[in-house]
């Protein structure tokens, strides 16, 4: 196999992983402070399963556009709803900066590829990241 597809490949394998990686975790709570798990639990009186379904289930883009965490919903909601629109946004600055140090570290990259539910149904999303 030629370099530069070897480069190719491990590239779009690496991108990949970290965007769905990426996507997985901001459709939930994304990057917190460890401490905050503890700090929930106290303040708002939940246990273990209530904070991991705060995290998991009430976080990320559903926290924001307070919808869902399916991109065609808030894709289909973003011109009336300024919650979605910030969710799409905030999600798309998200990817374009782990990208972007993804690129800088392996000296660019030749394919973004998206998987799951943003590369099969969210065009709009995917532009807003291109």
């Amino acid at each position: 196999m030629k370099k530069r597809m070897k480069k190719f490949i491990s590239m779009v394998l690496v991108l990949t992983i970290a965007i769905s990686l990426f996507s997985s975790a901001f459709a939930v709570s994304g990057d917190i402070d460890p401490a905050i798990v503890g700090y929930i639990m106290e303040k708002e009186g939940l246990d273990a399963k209530g904070v991991d379904a705060a995290l998991n289930k009430e976080s990320g883009v559903f926290g924001i556009s307070g919808i869902s965490s399916d991109f065609r919903d808030l894709e289909a909601n973003m011109e009336t709803n300024e919650r979605a629109a910030l969710a799409l946004d905030m999600f798309a600055y998200h990817v374009k900066k782990l990208v972007g140090s993804y690129a800088a570290a392996m000296g660019g990259v030749d394919a973004i590829i998206f998987t799951a539910g943003v590369g099969e149904n969210t065009k709009i999303t995917r532009q807003a990241v291109t």
